[in-house]
């Protein structure tokens, strides 16, 4: 299944990237990318228009115009038909197939202050681009409720035959559905946070055949998604405030001012960040097998418990011992063979971290190759540690 999307007039060239990067890179939580069965096409640069009329949503008028409320002709918003119509003339410019779903993203307002609709076809629908700072903190940044409604309307388009069956369906009542009208458009925050169809939803989109491949690539994106804005909503703090710590009761890393955010790493990425907190001056790919001893260690704080209790002797078990050899290629005390595994723990571990934290401090907190050595450039004052190794 392929969907086009268009930078449409008025739309900044930096969301629309955002925006395509996002959706390319989908990633799941251990950093295996998602089986592309929704493809996705990008059209940009199209031809800009004049400002004719205000084009962030009023202030004091954040709420939707029903269908069956007349609309005040004096507005200055374009009718459904501008912008579907703008999606027919790219359709036709471009030969995309006329069942193929187009979604074109506008900066310019209609006059009934959607945030965006869909033509009796199901295959025309178009965003708003603009006034998401007016109903979502300005810690999250307009790309992500944008990226919700492009998945929600691939979601639509599949669920009903026509945008009238669409329009009746909708619930006026919040459910924390992607189905919610929110005439009130601050209520967009709460669909959003929930990624979810209601029961009877769920129905409908089975009901339509709804390929079980794509269904699941949809919600597992849209789960990524709610991740990015759940988690700057709660953490909407001074950014040089933010830090990590390690707990050693639970074992587990956390973000305190994230609302006690877990960090959820397997037990050698454990290893392998708490490692590299310790070494703030880096250690080069090849160096890495000179620390295994110390890797050892630091490996039991983290070993594998079995009904919930360590390891009897208090040392590793063979599978661990070896997965800190496979990762810093050890073998039978040999020197470095050129061939560990470091690398792709390190870019395991990073898209994990790149789940939780905010794009603008995401890089002090990841693993970096920086002149040859692998460092984390937080300020060490940040990382709260409770952890004591044993010698």
């Amino acid at each position: 299944m392929q969907v086009t999307i268009i930078q449409g007039p008025k739309v900044n060239t930096q969301v629309f990237d955002a925006i395509k990067k996002f959706l390319i890179n989908t990633f799941e939580s251990k950093g295996k990318r998602i089986n592309p069965v929704l493809k996705f096409k990008f059209i940009d640069n199209q031809e800009d228009v004049e400002d004719e009329f205000e084009i962030e949503l009023i202030e004091d008028q954040l709420r939707k115009i029903r269908f069956e409320e007349k609309v005040d002709k004096s507005n200055t918003g374009k009718d459904f038909d501008y912008f579907f119509n703008k999606g027919i003339e790219i359709r036709k410019t471009h030969s995309i197939p006329k069942d193929e779903l187009l979604i074109l993203l506008t900066g310019e307002r209609n006059n009934r202050n959607f945030l965006g609709y869909i033509d009796e076809s199901m295959a025309n629908a178009f965003i708003y681009s603009k006034g998401w700072d007016r109903i979502y903190s300005d810690k999250i940044d307009s790309i992500f409720p944008i990226i919700y409604e492009i998945y929600c309307w691939i979601i639509r388009a599949n669920m009903f035959d026509n945008s009238t069956d669409l329009y009746q369906s909708t619930h006026k009542e919040n459910q924390g559905c992607a189905m919610d009208f929110c005439e009130n458009l601050n209520h967009h925050t709460q669909k959003s946070r929930s990624s979810d169809l209601c029961e009877t939803c769920h129905d409908l989109l089975f009901q339509n055949k709804f390929p079980e491949d794509i269904k699941k690539y949809i919600f597992e994106s849209l789960e990524k998604v709610r991740q990015h804005i759940l988690r700057r909503f709660i953490g909407r703090v001074d950014l040089v405030s933010i830090k990590l710590k390690y707990v050693d009761g639970t074992k587990q890393f956390i973000v305190p001012e994230f609302n006690n955010l877990i960090l959820k790493l397997d037990p050698q990425w454990k290893v392998l960040y708490y490692f590299f907190l310790q070494h703030p001056e880096g250690i080069g790919n090849k160096d890495v097998v000179n620390y295994r001893n110390e890797l050892y260690k630091i490996y039991k704080e983290f070993s594998v418990m079995v009904k919930g209790v360590r390891n009897k002797d208090g040392e590793l078990k063979e599978f661990e011992i070896e997965s800190i050899n496979r990762l810093v290629a050890f073998d039978r005390g040999e020197i470095y063979t050129g061939k560990n595994n470091l690398s792709g723990a390190i870019t395991s571990l990073n898209a994990v971290l790149k789940t939780v934290f905010n794009d603008h401090i995401i890089d002090d907190y990841l693993i970096k190759n920086k002149k040859g050595k692998y460092t984390i450039s937080l300020n060490r004052d940040l990382f709260v540690d409770e952890i004591v190794i044993k010698k």
